[in-house]
């Protein structure tokens, strides 16, 4: 019972949060991950109500996920166990959005974008490479395209270009436009298609304008 809060493929598995916790399927039954000491996750469950969401990757040669609730610090899962990045710093507590940018992980949380050291999932911290970049609006989704990270809020729109902390550069698109709702934010045909306030609209056409 209860609302499907997030769904992703990963690990020749089907993953789905719902209520507090995470359960997979191979196709046949559901296999709870979170509180289960099977994968070394007792008393660890999900936070919140709403949406959680998912990034995969792999900087270390194992396949990873990602999972923000939008409540507490993110949680990973390598297909052995299931642990919450509790010695995160504050600043990634309560993180919505979650993308792999230039073998960065970027959080989205609230109005600011915080961002890991390079090639790794587990230190944030300003010596190693990690960093924090403040929009000013409530941020509504993040989206890599084409050599850039796309950063949409309520009321803006703007790009991060550059490699590393080194030569990041947040540059504007739109001021006074943004998108209004969170998983809206879909690339097709070759362009980012987003709801606006007026309606749906492409992010090349709003970047000319």
């Amino acid at each position: 019972s209860g609302n499907i809060r997030g769904i992703v493929r990963y690990d020749d598995k089907v993953f789905a949060g719902r209520g507090d916790d995470l359960f997979f399927s191979t196709g046949s039954g559901w296999t709870q991950v979170t509180d289960n000491v099977t994968y070394s996750s007792s008393g660890i469950v999900l936070g919140g109500v709403g949406k959680i969401r998912f990034l995969k990757y792999n900087f270390d040669g194992t396949d990873k996920l990602m999972v923000v609730d939008g409540t507490g610090k993110p949680f990973r899962f390598d297909g052995t166990t299931f642990e919450q990045l509790t010695a995160l710093p504050s600043d990634t507590s309560g993180s919505s959005f979650v993308v792999n940018f230039k073998n960065h992980v970027f959080l989205g949380n609230g109005k600011n974008v915080v961002f890991s050291a390079p090639y790794e999932d587990d230190d944030f911290t300003s010596a190693s490479g990690g960093g924090i970049i403040n929009i000013a609006d409530t941020i509504t989704g993040l989206i890599v395209f084409r050599d850039q990270l796309v950063i949409f809020s309520e009321n803006t729109i703007n790009r991060l270009v550059g490699n590393s902390v080194a030569d990041f550069q947040l540059q504007p698109v739109s001021r006074d436009l943004g998108c209004v709702a969170a998983d809206t934010i879909q690339e097709i045909g070759g362009d980012i298609i987003f709801l606006g306030p007026d309606g749906l609209r492409l992010f090349s056409a709003t970047d000319r304008i």
